[in-house]
């Protein structure tokens, strides 16, 4: 009989702490690229933050940033007035891995780019600039509300 009532108080105990840890506020952002798709010629994946998606993402299966996570930078490019392009850093690594920017095609893909934008079919992302814009808006957000770093935690849950 005593041993139940320990094992119930445990779990209030438990649940209390679970209730404090929900409480906490992080001082940083975390995004997640969850790469579904991986076909000879297109990666396919989708971003997402506090498990739901921001976007879609195109990479080149030829030349593409592996598994782990990344810190983000938002960098002005020039020429673009309307957005700032995130760019990846390795922590150990004092220049960027690669960018997240809008784009369309396979074709088109350079080295270790993610394209953002709205899947369309097998090696194609449409609207690039208003899904980049989505994200720089969410990151801004974020920043607002004092979050230091921002990070891209890059995972393969690939099927073909």
């Amino acid at each position: 009989m005593n041993l139940n009532r320990e094992k119930s108080q445990a779990c209030l105990n438990y649940s209390e702490v679970m209730v404090q840890f929900d409480e906490v506020k992080l001082d940083f952002m975390e995004l997640i690229l969850k790469r579904e798709m991986i076909f000879p010629d297109a990666i396919h994946g989708k971003i997402y933050y506090r498990d739901k998606p921001v976007c879609c993402t195109l990479e080149n299966p030829r030349a593409y940033v592996p598994a782990g996570k990344y810190q983000i930078k938002m960098v002005q490019e020039k020429g673009e007035k309307e957005y700032l392009t995130p760019y990846l850093y390795r922590e150990d690594a004092h220049h960027h891995t690669c960018a997240i920017t809008k784009g369309n095609g396979v074709c088109n893909l350079f080295t270790y780019v993610i394209y953002a934008g709205k899947y369309q079919c097998r090696g194609l992302v449409i609207q690039g600039d208003k899904y980049l814009k989505q994200l720089n808006e969410l990151i801004a957000t974020e920043k607002e509300n004092e979050k230091e770093k921002i990070y891209l935690k890059i995972q393969d849950y690939a099927v073909n």
